[in-house]
């Protein structure tokens, strides 16, 4: 018997909670036993999962021949205690383009001396570790060449983006524009209002917006939103389910982000059919550009250009099903799933 331990936080929040919340939904489709060491009340009590403390990972391997401790980022596990007892632990690493990490200190977007601490706490845990997997092209030349970490890349795509959408049928476009992030620098809701504003002045929109979000620009958002003529809702935080149905109701998701390891919230877009622009800062556009995906396009930083693109595909309706299907190619051939369970030699 085998069994996998998902360490880390679990829920709908976005980032490592959602990415773990995807994981164990695909595993569960492995002939494995699943645990976590997250709290299972806390967004993420639908999965058929086990709890268990991280420090008593040890006891299961009493009752299983292999078990396989996954880490996204670095949450308190110790490799070398594991390894003690003959427990595997896989590091799995999320970064970002090298020179945008070099640039986002000399802007001060990141905090140099949080960012540094964090991951070389992240590289110690990986040297100790029996395998390591990047999440992208871009996080393993990241860390190859900011910390000369080797790792294996795998891509973190879901059969469960697709599997946890309600129904494509029957759903119309309430919102032409869908915004899904903290309101910061990095995930660059300022350029987001501006792109709004351009769109308005040059081709005379009044639009329905949707943004899902907080952050440090919350006030100025509020402000800007208040100077704009469309209509634009604001949601702090919603359920992830909920965020689904939005975007089953929207038509356009954009994602302009400075930095993303790999952007999620992109393949929850592509997931439900809608068109999607994003950021080449993200590490899923090494992924999906292969896929050809006709309901994907490049943000281009000069802004006018970004905007006229966007005024022809508000008149568009979205083919959802058909969208979908095309995605759905693309997460069959890069299953992260699949894929790590080929790497450990259990498919």
């Amino acid at each position: 018997m085998i069994a996998f331990v998902v360490n880390g936080p679990l829920g709908s929040k976005g980032g490592v909670e959602t990415f773990n919340y995807y994981l164990i939904k695909d595993l569960l489709s492995a002939d494995v036993d699943i645990y976590t060491t997250a709290n299972l009340s806390k967004g993420a009590n639908d999965l058929e999962v086990k709890s268990i403390n991280k420090w008593t990972i040890p006891v299961l391997k009493k009752k299983y021949e292999k078990v396989f401790v996954l880490s996204s980022l670095y949450h308190g596990v110790i490799p070398s205690l594991l390894k003690k007892e003959r427990i595997y632990h896989i590091q799995i690493l999320h970064g970002f383009r090298p020179f945008v990490f070099n640039w986002s200190f000399k802007s001060k977007i990141l905090d140099p001396t949080k960012a540094l601490l964090s991951y070389l706490t992240i590289i110690s845990a990986s040297k100790r570790s029996d395998w390591v997997i990047s999440n992208s092209f871009i996080t393993k030349a990241f860390y190859e060449r900011m910390f000369s970490m080797p790792s294996i890349p795998i891509p973190i795509f879901f059969k469960s983006f697709i599997e946890t959408f309600p129904s494509l049928k029957n759903n119309t476009c309430h919102y032409d524009l869908l915004f899904v992030g903290k309101f910061n620098r990095v995930k660059n809701i300022i350029y987001f209002l501006d792109m709004v504003e351009l769109l308005e002045k040059c081709y005379g929109f009044r639009l329905n917006i949707c943004l899902i979000g907080d952050g440090p620009l919350r006030e100025y958002v509020h402000q800007r939103v208040g100077s704009l003529k469309s209509s634009i809702k604001i949601y702090s935080y919603l359920p992830n389910q909920a965020v689904k149905q939005i975007m089953l109701r929207s038509k356009i998701l954009i994602v302009p982000s400075l930095i993303e390891t790999f952007g999620l919230v992109i393949a929850e877009g592509l997931a439900s059919g809608m068109f999607v622009f994003a950021s080449k800062y993200c590490g899923i556009v090494d992924y999906i550009s292969e896929g050809k995906l006709e309901n994907f396009r490049i943000i281009s930083w000069h802004l006018e250009n970004t905007v006229d693109e966007i005024a022809k595909y508000l008149e568009l309706e979205p083919d959802r099903e058909r969208y979908v299907t095309a995605f759905s190619e693309v997460v069959k051939r890069f299953s992260f799933v699949q894929n790590l369970l080929s790497l450990l030699g259990l498919k």
